[in-house]
């Protein structure tokens, strides 16, 4: 596939990810943590299922190693999407943004210790200074505080290791299934495991009949399951098919932020600063030196 669109890709689902806070906060004014979670994955593997179903996209399982992929989906959504929040909820929204943005961090780690990868001088720099921009943008913020449980960082720590799992295994299995088969098989097994969970907490799935019965809540399903879910992870799954992982997940985590912070400035009127200014330039630097053409 042209280099060009991949990348074009992987800004467009950076980009709206970078949004799904909008999504996320009007749906949790009726819908708890998890009914959310269920609920945007059901949506995003409905689709899926129904579009193979009449054969607009082709998926085949037949003798592929379908319970690697199941372990890669368990690391995200599931582990992801519980651990991220239960660990917010126990820490400051500053620790936990610091510690998800770990993620390029790991997977430079995981892939240079324990999977004998090659990455450049230039690359690991560039994601140390993503990273450094991150937390320049967060700790001289004005409310910003380490006052969380100790526990609360364990459960974020174990966020940024899940998403980092997911992001090398959704690689290294790119050559065994589709774009499509690994976003498909992923997307119904966090819908299932999230129904598991809610209809534990709650007794009953009527998260669903509020869903269709409040205008707000429709129209925020239905972002964060068309568009944050579904198109967002088969965008995802399709770059992680075509650039290396390091290169993925820092564009992919940087960019979140800087459209995160600016869209929280401009929509909600965050306060910011030149410590804000400065913190996204840095992870502007690091996302362009991360996607430099290497010397051959």
């Amino acid at each position: 596939m042209n280099k060009g669109l991949v990348y074009f890709f992987l800004v467009v689902y950076s980009g709206i990810w970078g949004f799904s806070f909008v999504g996320t906060t009007a749906a949790l004014k009726i819908l708890s943590p998890m009914e959310v979670l269920a609920a945007r994955w059901t949506l995003g593997a409905l689709i899926l299922v129904a579009l193979a179903a009449v054969r607009i996209i082709k998926v085949d399982f037949r003798g592929k190693p379908v319970k690697a992929m199941l372990l890669c989906g368990f690391a995200q959504p599931v582990v992801y999407g519980i651990t991220e929040t239960y660990g917010i909820a126990m820490t400051t929204a500053s620790e936990s943004a610091i510690i998800i943005a770990l993620t390029p961090v790991l997977v430079m780690i995981i892939q240079t210790l324990f999977m004998g990868a090659k990455i450049d001088k230039v690359a690991k720099f560039a994601i140390v200074i993503a990273f450094a921009g991150v937390l320049c943008t967060v700790v001289f913020a004005e409310g910003f505080s380490l006052g969380g449980e100790a526990l609360g960082y364990v459960i974020l720590f174990i966020t940024a290791f899940s998403s980092s799992l997911f992001l090398i295994s959704s690689h290294n299995l790119s050559d065994r299934f589709t774009t499509f088969e690994r976003t498909l098989l992923m997307a119904v097994e966090g819908s299932i495991v999230f129904n598991i969970i809610v209809l534990l907490q709650k007794g009953s799935f009527d998260y669903v009949r509020v869903c269709f019965t409040d205008a707000g809540t429709f129209w925020s399903i239905m972002f964060l399951g068309v568009g944050c879910t579904f198109i967002c992870y088969v965008f995802c799954n399709l770059c992680l098919s075509e650039l290396p992982v390091h290169i993925v997940a820092t564009v992919q985590d940087n960019l979140v932020t800087i459209v995160g912070a600016i869209s929280g400035i401009m929509m909600d009127g965050d306060p910011w600063g030149v410590h804000t200014v400065v913190g996204l330039l840095f992870m502007v630097i690091g996302v362009v030196l991360v996607n430099r053409p290497e010397k051959s």
